[in-house]
């Protein structure tokens, strides 16, 4: 499947910063398109969540994540379209994984809070939760 893909292509400059203006669409491009698609689809599906969820400890997380994911898609399908208009600077493919980078780097905080600190704050809102049920029956 992989054996006719010519792998030496992605590491040349040509690839990452140049734009054929000849050849059209590549398929390197369409997939960046779809990328960002389904991030803006995963993000909103996020956003649903964060909204219909009652947990109000995981709702400032998933509203981070939502709008990195959907920042993100916005920003790849923009790209493309700079891609289609054969813009040089912003429309390289380097440009493409500097917008997907950072939204990863991005995408750091709410994650570290979920690895490290939501169940400490889940233990301790649960806590609260008893404190308040049984000082509220005096």
């Amino acid at each position: 499947m992989f054996d006719s893909i010519d792998w030496s292509v992605f590491l040349g400059r040509q690839f990452w910063f140049g734009i054929d203006r000849f050849g059209g669409m590549a398929l390197t491009d369409k997939i960046i398109l779809w990328a960002g698609v389904g991030f803006l689809a995963i993000g909103i599906l996020v956003m649903v969540y964060r909204i219909v969820s009652k947990n109000v400890l995981i709702k400032p997380a998933l509203g981070r994540i939502s709008s990195v994911f959907i920042t993100v898609g916005l920003l790849e399908m923009f790209w493309y379209l700079l891609r289609a208009q054969f813009v040089n600077t912003l429309g390289t493919r380097f440009a493409a994984l500097l917008i997907l980078l950072v939204g990863l780097a991005f995408l750091y905080s709410p994650l570290k809070y979920f690895w490290k600190r939501y169940s400490h704050d889940l233990v301790n809102h649960e806590r609260e939760q008893i404190k308040q049920k049984y000082l509220q029956k005096r």
